[in-house]
């Protein structure tokens, strides 16, 4: 056993939470190092929807294009009649698409393969000198004030090593079972789903392969849920047969399982072929009480597990991790004190709470709901709130709102709100920053070049404060608090209206000067013109602030830039 230095951050579990975390620090120069517990990467289908909100994380993480390569857009789901199982009761979208517009660029979910966007996400680390250390895995750890002493297990060529390092901070992603949880105390308060499932991959011929199908057999229990889809590999479609099914007698051979599939369908034209794998699955519905103790954090599914409906669970593990990277980084940066990692907990955990609840109720009316074709409708296909725009963080304690004050955290309850937001609300503090297309660049070297988006200027690694509405005696405030932040922790932008010509006056430490010519950003922002608004956008592409003037910039900026204690 070996006792080494103190380093900076420990990241255990190497799926979509800890990949996310860690290149959300390197970006910011934060040095991690990141292990996995299991030999080698996994190829199994696991998470397969990325909702357009975790699009524009890897968007600003720069891992959504090559991610694309592999994807396409959500299949639609057909539903089959009984008896014979082969006429269709119903074709639906699970969300329903829709066309992307200026202020949402990435509208739809997409099938992308879990494995396939974690070895993008594993080369976006290499640019930075950081790989993922396989067979290894944290076997214990002790908390200090200053560092985290984890025990760590490393397996190399068949033989087993112990180490004992010192971080100064570890996040455990490191799944439903996390070691890093159950070391640190943190409870997981919850219950077994009484839901029994099989996951599979099996090689299936003459079979559709642009749609979900779906089959619900009504019995004296539970309904049977047969779910299957074609894989990225031709020939081989996925499975989830649950509900009234006995895994023990069903997981005896290939041939019982087959044969399930078989009676699940009523589909006598079914030509089965080998089976690549299959696992009995006993979903939980569970969180934990709080996603930090002292300098350990949990994210993913080590702070929350539930059924597999709805699409929410990778696509929640990836927020926690985007929530947590920018604060962490300005921690260790010296930018800012420990305390603002507390607001990690307390932002993340009313919207897993919400998630829960969602996927519990997707997942009763699924059983409850299905006999025809207008309950399959009503259980099935879920409002556009799953594609998690609306998630916000109105009652943080970090985020302040002159035009919204009555949900300034300071006079409202997280149980109050809504979580998941409400279709159609103006853009307040805590919200999801939208895109704003046809923002074109005035003076300088750049004017009259390509419009630009906000989307190209929003960054993981410093905040965007954007000014709507200039006049001379606001300015000179909002710059003047600006110019107060720690050298490039702060990209400044003047975004003038789309009456505004192309000349305009030179302003003294800004960043850059945009007109809105196209008024996406006025309109989405709700912006008039006349009014003058700062709005700062966090890191994690989140409305930190709107406020007026250069005291409300001062004031935001005074609960994220403290003095490092």
């Amino acid at each position: 056993m070996s006792q080494e230095l103190i380093t900076q951050v420990l990241v255990a579990g190497a799926g979509p939470a800890g990949l996310t975390i860690a290149l959300t620090l390197l970006k910011n120069g934060v040095p991690v190092r990141i292990i996995n517990k299991e030999p080698t990467f996994h190829k199994e289908q696991r998470g397969l929807g990325l909702q357009p909100r975790t699009q524009e994380v890897f968007h600003f993480l720069g891992a959504l294009p090559e991610m694309k390569t592999m994807g396409v857009d959500l299949q639609p789901l057909k539903f089959y009649k009984f008896p014979g199982g082969k006429e269709i009761l119903t074709t639906l979208h699970l969300v329903p698409p829709e066309e992307g517009t200026p202020s949402r660029p990435f509208n739809n979910p997409i099938q992308v393969p879990q494995y396939h966007s974690e070895a993008v996400l594993r080369s976006c680390l290499a640019q930075y000198g950081c790989s993922v250390e396989l067979h290894t895995e944290i076997v214990g750890l002790k908390q200090s004030d200053d560092h985290v002493e984890a025990t760590i297990k490393k397996t190399v060529d068949g033989k087993e090593s112990i180490e004992t390092t010192s971080y100064r901070w570890l996040i455990g992603a490191d799944g439903g079972r996390s070691v890093v949880r159950k070391q640190s105390g943190l409870t997981f308060e919850g219950a077994a789903s009484p839901e029994k499932a099989i996951l599979g991959e099996v090689y299936l011929e003459g079979f559709d392969t642009e749609h979900w199908h779906m089959w619900i057999k009504y019995t004296d229990g539970p309904p049977t849920n047969l779910l299957v889809r074609a894989t990225e590999v031709p020939g081989k479609f996925w499975f989830m047969l649950s509900g009234n099914v006995d895994p023990d007698k069903i997981l005896v051979d290939d041939e019982s399982v087959k044969q399930a599939l078989r009676v699940a369908s009523e589909r006598d034209d079914l030509r089965l072929g080998g089976i690549v794998h299959v696992t009995d699955y006993r979903p939980s519905v569970r969180m934990v009480n709080k996603f930090r103790e002292g300098r350990v954090f949990v994210a993913g599914d080590a702070a929350h597990v539930h059924t597999p409906r709805g699409g929410q669970g990778v696509n929640s593990s990836v927020q926690d991790a985007f929530n947590l990277g920018w604060k962490l980084a300005l921690v260790e940066k010296g930018l800012a004190s420990p305390s603002l990692l507390d607001t990690y907990s307390e932002e993340r955990l009313p919207v897993i709470k919400q998630m829960l609840q969602e996927t519990v109720s997707m997942t009763r009316d699924i059983f409850e709901k299905a006999h025809d074709e207008n309950a399959v409708k009503s259980a099935w296909q879920r409002g556009t709130h799953l594609k998690q725009f609306g998630i916000n963080y109105r009652w943080s304690p970090i985020v302040f709102d002159d035009r919204f004050k009555a949900v300034d955290s300071q006079h409202a309850e997280a149980s109050a709100l809504n979580p998941y937001g409400t279709e159609g609300d103006v853009v307040r503090a805590g919200d999801r920053a939208p895109n704003a297309t046809g923002l074109v660049r005035i003076g300088g070297r750049d004017e009259g070049s390509q419009p630009t988006s906000l989307f190209s200027i929003l960054s993981p690694t410093h905040h965007t404060v954007l000014i709507f509405g200039p006049q001379a005696a606001d300015l000179g405030s909002i710059m003047k608090s600006v110019k107060a932040c720690p050298p490039g922790a702060v990209y400044s932008a003047i975004v003038y209206p789309g009456s505004t010509s192309t000349t305009s006056p030179a302003v003294d430490g800004s960043d850059a000067l945009l007109r809105d010519r196209d008024g996406v950003a006025y309109t989405e922002y709700g912006m008039l013109e006349g009014e003058s608004f700062a709005v700062v956008v966090r890191p994690d592409g989140f409305v930190g602030a709107i406020v007026r003037g250069g005291e409300g910039v001062t004031k935001y900026f005074s609960a994220i830039f403290s003095t490092a204690a």
